[in-house]
């Protein structure tokens, strides 16, 4: 009985003691398998995706969302801001058109690239930049808009608007500057 409790502890300090050199050598032994196998595995995974849509797409919108959420906690812990967005709620307020722009929202889940690449992806605006990213003070707007607005006032926004207005008239389609 002593030898079972003593060899269950070893056992225990072996693995505590292995556990990140196992885990490393999984890592770079995925990593080397996929690259000798690469073909098959996208062959495999085209062929999901293909077969099961509803959960191939299910996963990259869960996905997409939950990046999306982790880059925004990222930004308010580098600036020290106050944070408690989910991914639920943030697919729950994300339109498919810009509310100020009124472009069409393209999200790029299931794509290679980064989140706001595009004018059209969309991007979390906090209302008021003081408060944070919390439930009611952000809204999803094109990366274009919140571009536009990034750190200008209403007030701001209206004089530019104003001024080129005036200066180009109303149709800068007709002004040839």
């Amino acid at each position: 009985m002593d030898d079972k409790v003593k060899r269950k502890q070893y056992n225990k300090e072996y693995y505590l003691l292995t556990k990140d050199q196992k885990k490393e050598y999984r890592k770079e032994y995925n990593k080397e398998y996929y690259q000798q196998h690469k073909e098959k595995a996208q062959q495999y995974t085209t062929e999901y995706r293909k077969n099961y849509p509803e959960k191939a797409d299910g996963y990259y919108i869960q996905s997409y969302y939950s990046r999306w959420v982790s880059s925004i906690k990222q930004r308010a812990k580098k600036y020290n801001l106050p944070f408690d967005l989910d991914p639920d709620y943030l697919r729950i307020i994300t339109p498919t058109v810009c509310p100020v722009l009124g472009l069409v929202l393209e999200s790029n889940y299931g794509k290679k690239l980064s989140i706001g690449t595009s004018p059209n992806s969309p991007s979390v605006d906090k209302l008021i930049p003081s408060l944070g990213y919390v439930k009611g003070n952000v809204i999803v707007v094109s990366h274009r808009a919140n571009m536009l607005r990034s750190d200008s006032t209403p007030n701001e926004l209206r004089r530019v608007a104003d001024y080129y207005e005036c200066l180009l008239g109303n149709s800068p389609v007709d002004n040839p500057l």
